[in-house]
């Protein structure tokens, strides 16, 4: 014990403590939202480890000491924090009760070193059980009332579940990294996750998942919809505040476009950048009374604030900026003083190619003072221009009546236009690409003996497992409904997984052949068909026949040239009795 006091006692003396920043990183549109603050004791010492460190502390009754002294790190090496970034500081909640707590003691240092209150989240982390409710959410409403935000750290492991949820009711929920790791490959984690995903969407709370390490993971979670992120694969915790990570972006913008891709072409036709405005910048250090000014001279109702290599900083509402230079002493105050102390340091900002709908989805998932706030379109992470929710909601309702023209009314899949437009961009690309045509044998006489209730019935279950098989090999395809009792998919995969998909439909098609009959034709294995001159003839149970292709699609030229060709490799599966999957490299 005696070694713990005086080594523990000088570490908090000495203060030494180092803080070290693990970005937080958008999962829509790869920015940097914020940065986890995580504490280390004296490197090559057994309390290196923050764990190490408040253990030693509890048995010495010095935790809030220790407290005070990882707060005071963590802000004063944060100097170089952007206005737009938050600051995320653990806390365990039964701190608030030792007996050298005091109220205002962050408050001091954020003043004293020029950090605003709303910049700052209060990360709790129980690492035993909160026993008083009360006076906990009493402190932490308290801390809501001064602009700091809060978060649940460690949601799925130890004591932070529900109640705390519910009771705190916080702005951030972080998941941990157990229910992460492998989530690629867990369906019941995934299954959680999404419930989790919808509950937060509810009650406008924000996920963010922990301990992110493999790109597989990552895929998943923004198939989720999660929020955001951290965790190795992004950046390690540093000494240092990173600004930017490039690689990090682009690789999320990527995995974005290629999880729209899988379920619809509107990256391509629909994104939010066709719909956005270039409208004017100005830095924000311009005053209020100028901003003021161009906003009525030019009918602008927002202008968004940018630094000098156009990376957009925040954004201020015409509304807004009247109402409080409106307010009494109002103009005194804020006319002749630079609009960043009234901007909106935390806009929503999404990439040039997100899709209308998913920036729709984001904006009315905002708190309802921002909730009819313009949005800030980026290109490359810079500005690129603003858009309006009358313009989402517009568009938005454009496309879905456009797509609902488009889909096959029985199948609900892309029909002709969208499957055209696909393969344009496929064949644009020059990227290699499986492309199964599937075919269903002896549909006609199907229809003709068991009619059309069962003729739809039949072509609807293939549709189903077209996508539940193509969607189980990733989320990188597209499947459409050309017609009749035909199907394409197109598969971003190699081509292993494009022939296990062709091999897998067929068997998965033949293993449901005694429901689409009766059980006389199905032990027969044929049923009688007339002809239309009355004639009758025998035809064996349906099969489904799969031609594909896997390589480059860019030789064909155009849609046109490929379908040709897969017709060609069509007629000669067809050929073959049974069901048949043939694959061309």
């Amino acid at each position: 014990m005696v070694s713990h006091t005086s080594q523990i006692g000088e570490i908090i003396e000495k203060e030494q403590i180092t803080a070290h920043y693990q970005p937080i990183i958008s999962l829509h549109n790869g920015e940097i939202i914020g940065y986890e603050a995580l504490s280390r004791g004296p490197v090559n010492t057994p309390y290196h480890s923050p764990i190490a460190l408040i253990e030693a502390a509890e048995a010495e009754g010095c935790v809030w000491e220790l407290e005070m002294l990882f707060r005071k790190k963590a802000i004063e090496n944060a100097i170089a924090l952007p206005s737009n970034r938050l600051l995320f500081l653990n806390v365990d909640p039964n701190v608030f009760k030792e007996p050298g707590y005091t109220k205002g003691f962050t408050k001091k240092y954020l003043e004293e070193y020029r950090i605003d209150s709303k910049n700052i989240v209060f990360e709790i982390t129980e690492r035993t059980a909160i026993e008083d409710y009360t006076t906990f959410t009493a402190l932490t409403s308290h801390y809501k009332s001064q602009n700091y935000k809060i978060a649940i750290d460690d949601m799925g492991s130890g004591y932070s579940g529900l109640k705390t949820i519910s009771e705190v009711k916080p702005e951030y929920v972080k998941l941990d990294m157990d229910l992460i790791r492998n989530i690629d490959k867990d369906s019941f984690k995934q299954s959680m996750i999404k419930a989790l995903v919808s509950m937060a969407k509810e009650t406008h709370i924000k996920l963010i998942a922990e301990g992110v390490e493999t790109v597989e993971e990552l895929e998943a979670l923004i198939k989720l919809d999660v929020y955001a992120a951290q965790g190795f694969l992004f950046y390690k915790p540093s000494e240092t505040i990173v600004i930017y990570i490039p690689q990090v972006r682009d690789l999320i913008l990527q995995i974005n476009k290629d999880v729209v891709d899988a379920f619809s072409f509107d990256a391509a036709y629909y994104c939010v950048g066709k719909i956005a405005k270039p409208n004017s910048t100005y830095y924000r250090s311009t005053s209020c009374c100028v901003i003021k000014g161009i906003m009525e001279r030019e009918a602008m109702d927002s202008i968004c604030l940018i630094s000098r290599e156009r990376y957009p900083e925040g954004i201020i509402m015409k509304n807004y900026l009247n109402s409080k230079l409106a307010d009494r002493y109002g103009f005194d105050l804020y006319s002749h003083r630079p609009v960043e102390i009234l901007m909106d340091s935390r806009p929503l900002m999404v990439d040039y190619y997100t899709p209308v709908t998913k920036v729709l989805t984001l904006a009315m998932q905002r708190e309802k003072v921002n909730l009819y706030d313009d949005i800030i379109v980026t290109q490359c992470s810079r500005y690129y221009g603003i858009t309006t929710i009358y313009d989402l909601i517009r568009n938005s309702t454009e496309y879905e009546k456009l797509y609902a023209k488009q889909q096959n009314p029985l199948t609900s899949l892309p029909g002709n236009i969208i499957i055209r437009q696909m393969m344009e961009q496929y064949i644009s690309n020059g990227e290699k690409v499986g492309i199964l045509y599937i075919d269903l044998d002896h549909f006609k006489a199907y229809n003709d003996v068991y009619g059309f209730e069962k003729g739809d019935h039949i072509l609807k279950t293939t549709a189903n497992i077209i996508v539940d098989i193509i969607n189980k090999y990733g989320n990188k395809h597209f499947a459409g409904h050309i017609g009749g009792d035909d199907f394409v998919a197109l598969v971003k995969a190699d081509a292993i997984k494009v022939e296990a998909i062709g091999k897998e439909i067929c068997e998965t098609f033949d293993s449901l052949l005694a429901s689409f009959f009766s059980k006389e034709d199905y032990l027969k294995g044929c049923y009688i068909s007339k002809d239309r001159y009355n004639n009758q003839h025998s035809y064996p149970l349906n099969s489904i026949s799969i031609a594909a292709y896997h390589g480059p699609l860019t030789p064909f030229i155009t849609p046109e040239n490929l379908g040709e060709f897969m017709s060609q490799l069509k007629r000669q599966v067809k050929a073959i009795e049974g069901s048949v999957y043939k694959l061309v490299v």
